[in-house]
C-alpha cells in the first residue's frame, strides 16, 4: 500500500475508541493521524518481535510491548528534531544504530513487524536504497512493515516536484519486488501527488510551532498542507 492517509480513514480509527488504549494526550497533531494507523493495524499483536524505527520518545512502543518483544531502533542524535539523550521505555530494547547501515546488532530475519512515524522524510534521497533493503533484511519472510511519512504538498498549481520525486522513490519499493504491498499503490509519483480536501493534514497551529522549530521552512509550509503518507509492505 501506497496511499495519502485521508480524513475519512482517520475518523474511523478515532470514532472505533481504540485510541483510548494507548493515549489521553489532548494535543492533536499530524503525528496523532499516525499514531492511530499503526495502532489500527498493530493493536492487537501478540507475542510478536516488533521494532520501532526512529521511535525516539516513542508514543506507541511502550503500549505495544505490554503483548510483546519491543525494540526501538534509534541512535538518539538528534536527527529529525528527535532526542539527544537516550530515553528508557519499560520493556523495550534500544538498539542504537541507524537504519541503513547493516548493523550486525540487528540479526537478519529478527523482527516479525517494524514502523516509523516521521521518519523517512528524513533519510536522504541517495540513501533510501539502503534504508529498504535494511528494512528488507532484519524482517522475518511474510513480515510487516509500516512507515507513516510527512509529506508536504501544494494545490494544483503549486511546487510538487521534490515530493513526486520521493513519492517515485517510495513506490520503487513495491515496482522494483523489495517489498510485497499489502493493498493499493495509489501514489506512483505523478500528477496524483497533489493535495487533496479529503486529506488529513497538520492543524495551522502546530504549523506554526513547527516554524518556530525549523523557522527555514516557513515560507514552505505558508503554500503548502502536511500531510501523511501510508506506506505497508511485507517481505517476499
Amino acid at each position: 500500500m501506497l496511499k495519502f492517509v485521508t480524513k475519512q480513514e482517520y475518523w474511523a480509527v478515532e470514532d472505533s475508541g481504540v485510541l483510548k488504549e494507548f493515549t489521553n494526550n489532548p494535543l492533536w497533531h499530524l503525528k496523532s493521524i499516525q499514531d492511530a494507523m499503526v495502532w489500527a493495524v498493530l493493536r492487537e499483536a501478540r507475542e510478536r518481535s516488533i521494532a520501532e524505527i526512529g521511535g525516539g520518545n516513542s508514543r506507541l512502543i511502550g503500549a505495544l510491548a505490554k503483548h510483546n518483544q519491543c525494540y526501538n531502533i534509534e541512535p538518539f542524535e538528534g536527527v529529525g528534531q528527535g532526542p539527544k539523550a537516550e530515553v528508557v521505555v519499560g520493556g523495550v530494547t534500544n538498539i542504537k544504530v541507524t537504519v541503513g547501515s547493516f548493523s550486525e546488532q540487528i540479526q537478519p530475519a529478527q523482527f516479525d513487524a517494524i514502523f516509523s512515524l516521521s521518519v523517512v522524510e528524513h533519510v536522504p534521497m541517495d540513501a533510501l536504497t539502503n534504508f529498504f533493503a535494511d528494512c528488507q533484511r532484519m524482517l522475518k519472510p511474510g513480515a510487516e512493515m509500516l512507515h507513516l511519512i510527512d509529506l508536504y504538498l501544494e494545490g494544483v498549481d503549486g511546487d510538487n516536484a521534490a515530493a513526486r520525486e520521493r513519492c517515485r522513490h517510495y513506490n520503487s519499493v513495491f515496482s522494483d519486488g523489495v517489498f510485497e504491498a499489502l493493498g493499493p499503490v495509489a501514489v506512483r509519483g505523478g500528477e496524483e501527488v497533489v493535495f487533496r480536501t479529503e486529506f488529513a493534514t497538520n492543524p495551522d497551529n502546530v504549523m506554526n510551532r513547527w516554524n518556530r522549530s525549523v523557522p527555514q521552512l516557513r515560507a514552505k509550509r505558508e503554500r503548502a498542507q502536511s500531510c501523511t503518507l501510508l506506506m505497508h509492505g511485507r517481505r517476499p
